[in-house]
């Protein structure tokens, strides 16, 4: 009796047709780089085409594979064909099973079969291997900084306006009772006051800074806090602002997508860096180059990338493996010896020299390696072994770019600089270096004005009526601080009548009603400043989102928001600010009815 250790026996015309097709796929291995013709449709009509090829280029992940097999799903399922268009996203999933894209397509279309519990395991795949993808994390948190940047700083300049509407009463009755001059009067000076930032040509930064430096010495001590908070944002400009530009311009890199798409996996694909010059563009046309054993190709490619970066480990041991598939195993451990000078940490440069060491049939000295990489990180140095089983054709291992070098290419952007732009426009010309400083300036003279000037912040609101008093003319009755006409009014109310004079205090003035047209705008004017400015916050951060695909055309699809969803939430927000203000307005109607 026979025995196959690992394929069944096969008929003379089956291993004629295997064989063929191994040839057909191991043909472009003689051409040269870049000129290797990817036929997607020839592996997807074979039987076992892709997972040949997988095998045979080492292919553990590949994003722009799996997305094109999705572009054939999408036109089946355009046909009709949703078995194919399932088929064919399984294909994908099984291709790059760490690809989040397949499993969200078989999520979505096993949820329409009523197969739940298969959509479910689809969806939450993807979900996992989503918060494991560079550019899904590089566009959320992009977006993040971006609608809740936009949204603070929306609600704040609303904030300051609402401030301006209430104080401006205890500024100009404050003011009238000292001069003794009509209110008119007042009202123009304080109007010119409040737009002298506009008057005198200078942006919106010094616009809502002279409005709570206006208004400070009035503010109680929540809303002192949301002013210091709007500090900490100012001084945190210099670094929260270039970074958002690069959030959405450097997806547009090519270089950048380059590596991202190596990172994650190896590429079929020729890499199509637009500047060769870069040491990084040299890596990966070297990388593509080894993939396609032009090994020349790809030794003379990486010591042009070793003039710019002499130290660079992912270099000597890329290039190391070079010499290691030329069969020069002499030079491919001297590389591994300089990048183990430059990264003694390195498991995976270890493991390599160990796979060199048997090369040359020095076993010892092979398992010597083996064992220090195996006391360094067993985990690691273990599949890097069933790495070598699965993919016999590639035995060492090529180091990648990691997710720290897309993190620092993709920040420090060429176009990150339209951060300082923005700010200048919006600072008057003063470089965004300056930010903190001018944050810390606000911080010293806001408290320090409130200070110096607190006698002429005497000004309040009646507990009743929520007219302006001042010092002068405040008076007292039963712990409520009420203006003399209030104080007459209820000048013969016993402890016995109290319920009379609550039910005053909340009512709801004719002046307030507008602000119900803003969520969260009501509570500040009524003094709830924390609750409504939540409210603002969470209203304008909704209404971002719902135009998020309008403002964010750069934002992948999988953070694309249900539209439907966020109404309903922002309607939700809006009736939270509203229900409790009607109320107390339907409340006061009844009390002043009895």
């Amino acid at each position: 009796m026979r025995f196959f250790l690992f394929n069944p026996p096969q008929s003379g015309a089956k291993r004629f047709l295997s064989a063929l097709r191994a040839l057909s796929l191991l043909l472009p291995l003689a051409l040269p780089v870049g000129v290797y013709p990817f036929d997607l449709d020839q592996l997807l009509r074979e039987k076992d085409g892709l997972d040949f090829f997988k095998k045979e280029y080492a292919v553990e992940r590949c994003d722009l594979t799996a997305q094109a097999i999705l572009l054939r799903a999408e036109g089946a399922l355009s046909r009709g064909d949703v078995a194919e268009a399932i088929s064919l996203g399984e294909a994908a999933a099984r291709f790059s099973p760490e690809t989040p894209l397949p499993h969200f397509f078989l999520a979505q279309h096993y949820f329409l079969k009523i197969d739940l519990l298969t959509a479910a395991q689809h969806y939450f795949s993807g979900l996992l291997h989503a918060f494991n993808d560079f550019w899904f994390l590089f566009s959320g948190i992009g977006i993040f900084l971006a609608v809740s940047l936009a949204a603070f700083l929306l609600s704040l300049l609303i904030f300051a306006l609402c401030s301006l509407f209430y104080i401006g009463q205890l500024w100009v009755h404050e003011w009238t009772e000292r001069l003794g001059v009509s209110a008119a009067w007042i009202w123009g000076l304080y109007g010119i006051v409040v737009l002298l930032p506009l008057i005198l040509g200078l942006p919106l930064l010094w616009f809502v800074s002279f409005c709570f430096f206006l208004s400070f010495g009035f503010y109680h001590r929540a809303e002192k806090g949301l002013v210091v908070l709007f500090l900490i944002i100012i001084g945190s400009a210099c670094w929260i602002l270039p970074l958002l530009p690069a959030f959405f311009i450097a997806k547009t890199d090519p270089l950048l997508n380059e590596m991202a798409h190596t990172v994650r996996g190896i590429s079929p694909f020729a890499p199509q860096p637009q500047d060769s010059s870069d040491w990084r563009s040299k890596v990966l046309l070297a990388s593509h180059a080894t993939r396609n054993k032009a090994y020349h190709d790809a030794e003379t490619l990486y010591r042009e990338a070793l003039l710019d970066q002499a130290r660079s480990p992912l270099i000597l041991n890329n290039l190391g493996n070079v010499y290691f598939y030329l069969s020069d195993y002499e030079q491919a451990i001297a590389h591994y010896q300089q990048a183990l000078q430059n990264d003694p940490e390195s498991v995976l440069v270890r493991y390599n020299m160990s796979q060199a060491y048997r090369g040359m049939l020095l076993f010892e000295e092979g398992e010597k390696s083996y064992a220090e990489a195996l006391s360094m990180n067993r985990g690691e140095t273990e599949r890097y072994t069933k790495r070598a089983i699965r993919y016999p054709a590639l035995s060492v291992v090529e180091a990648r770019f990691t997710h720290s070098d897309l993190w620092r290419v993709a920040l420090t952007h060429k176009d990150a600089g339209i951060g300082e732009a923005v700010w200048r426009g919006w600072a008057g010309g003063v470089p965004l270096a300056q930010s903190p400083w001018i944050a810390l300036a606000f911080a010293v003279l806001l408290p320090l004005s409130s200070t110096r000037l607190k006698p002429f912040h005497t000004g309040r609101p009646c507990a009743v009526c929520r007219q302006a008093i001042c010092g002068r003319c405040e008076q007292i009755l039963f712990n409520y601080t009420v203006c003399p006409a209030c104080a007459e009014r209820f000048s013969g109310t016993t402890h016995r009548h109290l319920a009379e004079l609550e039910w005053a205090g909340k009512q709801v003035p004719g002046r307030v009603i507008p602000f119900f047209l803003i969520p969260g705008c009501a509570q500040i004017v009524l003094n709830r400043t924390v609750l409504g400015f939540s409210l603002l916050c969470w209203s304008a951060l909704l209404g971002l989102l719902c135009w998020s695909d309008a403002l964010f055309s750069s934002v992948q699809w999988r953070l694309h928001f249900s539209t439907p969803l966020l109404v309903i939430c922002l309607f939700l927000v809006y009736a939270i600010s509203t229900s409790k203000l009607i109320r107390r307005a339907m409340a006061s109607t009844t009390a002043s009815s009895v």
